[in-house]
């Protein structure tokens, strides 16, 4: 005896029905429940209304939520003693003195320029409209790559420059004097001889104690006075004064990114601290985990040069490897990457300037070294605003004058050329306050489950019961065939043995 499909889908619509009219649902039970057809279409119009707005704005949130959005957060804490910065202090010219310019004077001869503005040789390759200026930069240049020669040794390359002694007149933390081991030695890419202030290392790389700044105003920072004169070399140069560069000590002194200090100028610069953390990816192209770079010859050369990693040192060395690609010879203006040649004849500086336009132009910097190169998570910034007073007056330069007649090394200096040449410096906090600036998810998944959750409830009256309901009905439905199968097969059974009996 089969079963019977009338009966099992009366049952199983019956089923369906008293689900219906018990669900917590909003719309549903209305629409089975009156036997009025006008109340019957006017709750199916607004049970389709409430649908198509609940479908818009759950599909809304989950893109919201896809698009991984982030709220940023600006906190300022208050920070005493708060550190000061590190500083690199250069001359504002590589070449300062008579051995520099004799220097460059044996390299200007290599390349067949015996008069800066009337070499043909400079006409010849280096053709311009301004030609006297164009002279200027290729000469410079030029010098500038010979003195970068990783073949150079240290000792003659501090010939090239400046003496910190020599042209520093005052060093004060607050009250406190500076000493000479604050200061270590380096030579930078555009500037030659220059020296770091308060990295928090000695010059053997050993950890020493970090100044800090308690007191606001600039009796509480850094204050440099130099005296800038260049005296036997003064024709050959393009600028004068200082440049300074600002930066945390545990970061890497970028020269691209200080400032000059002009002489006979008192500068004061007021610095405004931020550290700045982003999210990772996917809510930024940051990369906390940078696991699957040690592979790469270009990263871990960047770990070499910092105590942080950074993404702008690791794009130099990136073009460093394109270049060594392609012109056998490395670019001295950038970091050191393999141990090979510099490129310093014509040919090769050529070649640097195509490959240069090449890897700037026709590339894509940003997809080129992305393999090698993930985006830092937290960075830590210097602002600062700077303001400038007339400097020295005669009495500070007659002070200056009595300081180096006493150490023996006032080289017959004028008042008047003490007062052209001299320059002052203070670099404190602003305030004693650390700026903090923060991601945030701007929405995690709970909240979109919340979300879905609420939207659901007011448009519908669904809650996270209410597919519980799903499975009742599921369940129902099942009980309701495997009853009916059953029952059909006690029949059957009986309706055998009653014909036996017969």
């Amino acid at each position: 005896m089969s079963i019977p499909k009338s009966g099992l889908r009366r049952k199983l619509k019956n089923s369906f029905k008293d689900w219906i009219l018990d669900s917590t649902s909003h719309g549903f039970p209305k629409i089975f429940k009156t036997e009025r057809l006008s109340l019957k279409v006017m709750w199916t119009i607004g049970l389709c209304i409430s649908i198509g707005f609940c479908s818009y704005l759950i599909a809304r949130s989950i893109m919201n939520y896809v698009q991984f959005g982030v709220t940023t957060t600006i906190r300022y804490k208050t920070e005493i003693p708060m550190d000061l910065p590190a500083v690199s202090i250069c001359q504002n010219l590589m070449f300062s003195t008579q051995k520099s310019a004799e220097f460059k004077e044996n390299v200007w001869r290599k390349n067949g320029i015996e008069d800066i503005f009337n070499s043909t040789f400079l006409s010849t390759f280096f053709a311009s409209n301004y030609q006297e200026s164009m002279n200027l930069i290729i000469t410079e240049y030029f010098s500038r790559l010979n003195a970068l020669n990783y073949n150079l040794n240290s000792e003659i390359k501090k010939t090239f420059g400046f003496n910190l002694e020599e042209i520093m007149i005052s060093c004060f933390i607050g009250t406190l004097e500076c000493k000479k081991d604050d200061f270590i030695w380096y030579f930078d890419q555009f500037y030659g001889n220059c020296y770091l202030f308060n990295t928090g290392k000695f010059e053997n790389g050993t950890v020493k104690e970090k100044y800090t700044q308690s007191d606001l105003g600039y009796f509480g920072g850094i204050r440099f006075e130099f005296l800038n004169k260049i005296k036997p070399v003064e024709n050959y140069t393009i600028s004068k004064g200082f440049h300074l560069t600002i930066f945390d000590s545990n970061s890497t002194a970028n020269s691209q990114k200080g400032l000059d200090i002009s002489p006979k100028v008192l500068t004061n610069i007021m610095l405004k601290k931020r550290k700045i953390t982003q999210l990772p990816d996917p809510y930024s192209e940051c990369l906390i985990d940078h696991s699957s770079f040690q592979s790469s010859e270009v990263y871990q050369s960047t770990l070499k040069k910092s105590e942080t990693y950074s993404q702008d040192i690791c794009y130099d060395i990136c073009f460093q490897e394109y270049l060594i690609s392609k012109c056998n010879c490395s670019d001295p203006n950038k970091p050191f990457f393999k141990n090979v040649k510099n490129c310093l004849t014509i040919e090769e500086i050529f070649c640097v300037f195509i490959a240069y336009t090449e890897f700037m132009a026709k590339l894509d910097v940003k997809v080129t070294c992305s393999k090698h190169c993930p985006l830092e998570c937290e960075t830590v910034q210097y602002d600062y605003t700077s303001s400038f007073s007339e400097y020295p007056t005669n009495i500070q330069a007659r002070g200056i004058l009595n300081y180096l007649s006493r150490r023996n090394i006032s080289n017959n200096y004028s008042l008047d050329e003490i007062i052209n040449n001299s320059l002052q410096v203070n670099i404190y906090h602003a305030q004693l306050k650390l700026e903090t600036i923060e991601e945030s998810k701007q929405m995690e998944l709970v909240d979109l489950i919340s979300n879905i959750g609420g939207i659901l409830g007011l448009f519908i009256g669904i809650s996270i019961l209410s597919f519980a309901e799903l499975i009742e009905i599921c369940l129902e439905i099942l009980f309701v065939i495997f009853e009916t199968k059953n029952k059909a097969k006690i029949i059957n059974v009986e309706s055998k043995i009653n014909q036996i009996k017969v």
